[in-house]
C-alpha cells in the first residue's frame, strides 16, 4: 500500500490490468496485506459521509477503485517466492491463460499501450507463455534474470531458449532482462510442480520457466515501457519524483523544488552540500523510530508497513520545517545540533502517532 504521489502501487497495477481488457483479478497476499482487500472493497460509511458532506469528487474517486473489476483475494500462507505465489491461483485459474503482474513495480508505457497489453498481444499472436523484458546496460544484467534466444521479425518478440538469473556481465547471454510481467498458459502448474525448491524453500518462477523451455516454445516481448522498481528506497523516491512530474496540480511547484534543491547541493562554486545531508542521514532517528514502532506494538496496536514510511517523512518534514521557521540552512548547522533536533521530531512524531492510535481505537 506505499503509495506513489497520493495512489497506492497495487492500484497503479491494478489500473494497467484493466486498461489492458482485463475483468477478473485475482491478488495473492500475505500476512498483514488486509489493508489492501479494504482498498479496494466498498465503504457504505465512507461513502454516506462523503455524500452528506458533499464532497462528490471523492465520492466518485472512491467508487472508481472499488468497481475496477472483480477483485478476488487469496492468502499465500508462507512466503515461498513467486513460483509459489502462482501456484496459489490454479484453482481460479483453471485451464485458462492468464496474466502475472508484480505489485512492486510500475511498468510506464510509452507507446500508449499498456506492457501487460503488450505480452496479451504477443500471446495471442503466438500462443504460449510470454516474458515481459526490457533492454539493460551490460552493467546492469547481474541485477536481473535475463533470456537468452533469438530475435524472430521486427526484433520486439524473441524465441526464448533459456533464462539465466543475475549473470556476471562478461557471460550474460543478452542484456534483455526480464520485467516482472508475465502471460502464462496452465501448464506452467504442473512444471511448477517439478521445480526443486531453492534457497529458503522458495520455488522460483524463472526455474519453471526453464524448465518449459526445453520441451515447449517460449517468447518474450521487449516492452515499449519504463520500468520503475519501488521495492527499494530510491525506486521508491525516483517513482513519486516522476510520477509527482507528470501531475499537472504539482509539476511547477516540485519542478521548483528539485531546482532549488539541486542548486543548494551542487552551488554553482563548485562547492556541494552534500556531507551535511549525509550527515542528517547519519542522524540515529532510525534507531529512535524503531523504538517508537515497537512500543506501540508491545502496547497491541497493529501496525501497517505503510506507517513506516509515513512516519519518517513526518520526521524529515519536522525536522525541515523547524530549520526554516528559524530560517536555518540545515548545510549549516554543527552535527550535534542536527542529531538533537531529530532525536526531538521523533519522539514528537512517534507520540503523535501513539496518540492517534489510542483515539481511533478508544484505548
Amino acid at each position: 500500500m506505499l503509495p506513489i504521489v497520493d495512489t497506492p502501487v497495487i492500484q497503479y497495477v491494478v489500473e494497467e490490468a484493466v486498461a489492458s481488457g482485463i475483468t477478473d483479478i485475482l491478488m495473492v497476499i500475505g500476512r498483514g496485506k488486509r489493508a489492501i482487500e479494504e482498498h479496494f472493497d466498498r465503504s457504505a460509511e465512507l461513502e454516506w459521509e462523503l455524500e452528506a458532506k458533499g464532497k462528490l469528487d471523492q465520492l466518485r474517486q472512491i467508487r472508481r477503485i472499488s468497481n475496477l473489476a472483480n477483485i478476488h483475494f487469496v492468502w499465500q500462507k508462507q512466503m515461498l517466492g513467486l513460483g509459489d505465489a502462482i501456484r496459489c491461483a490454479e484453482a481460479h485459474v483453471g485451464s485458462e491463460p492468464f496474466a502475472v503482474l508484480l505489485g512492486d513495480t510500475l511498468l510506464q508505457s510509452t507507446s500508449g499501450t499498456p506492457a501487460i497489453r503488450q505480452l496479451i498481444d504477443a500471446y495471442e499472436e503466438r500462443r504460449t507463455c510470454v516474458v515481459a523484458v526490457e533492454e539493460v546496460s551490460r552493467e546492469r544484467v547481474s541485477k536481473y534474470g535475463v533470456i537468452s534466444g533469438e530475435p524472430l521479425a521486427g526484433g520486439k518478440i524473441w524465441r526464448v531458449d533459456d533464462l539465466v538469473e543475475k549473470p556476471a556481465p562478461d557471460e550474460a547471454p543478452s542484456n534483455l532482462a526480464i520485467a516482472s510481467r508475465y502471460v502464462l498458459t496452465p501448464d506452467i502448474f504442473a512444471t511448477l510442480r517439478d521445480v526443486r525448491p531453492g534457497k529458503g524453500g522458495e520455488i522460483q518462477l524463472t526455474d519453471a520457466l526453464r524448465l518449459l523451455a526445453h520441451v515447449s516454445p517460449i517468447h518474450a516481448r521487449v516492452i515499449d515501457a519504463i520500468r520503475h522498481d519501488v521495492g527499494n528506497h530510491l525506486g521508491f523516491i525516483k517513482t513519486n519524483i516522476i510520477y509527482g512530474l507528470l501531475r499537472p496540480e504539482l509539476r511547477e511547484t516540485l519542478g521548483a523544488f528539485i531546482k532549488e534543491t539541486a542548486a543548494r547541493l551542487y552551488p554553482a562554486d563548485g562547492s556541494t552540500s552534500v556531507s551535511r545531508i549525509e550527515t542528517f542521514e547519519r542522524c540515529p532517528y532510525r534507531h529512535y523510530l524503531s523504538y517508537g514502532l515497537r512500543l506501540s506494538e508491545r502496547k497491541g496496536y497493529e501496525l501497517e508497513a505503510a506507517d513506516l514510511g509515513t512516519l519518517y517523512h513526518a520526521v524529515l518534514e519536522t525536522v525541515f520545517t523547524d530549520l526554516k521557521k528559524e530560517k536555518k540552512d540545515i548545510t549549516g548547522i554543527p552535527e550535534e545540533e542536527l542529531t538533537e533536533r531529530t532525536r526531538a521530531a521523533v519522539r514528537t512524531v512517534t507520540a503523535d502517532y501513539n496518540r492517534n492510535i489510542l483515539q481511533s481505537t478508544g484505548r
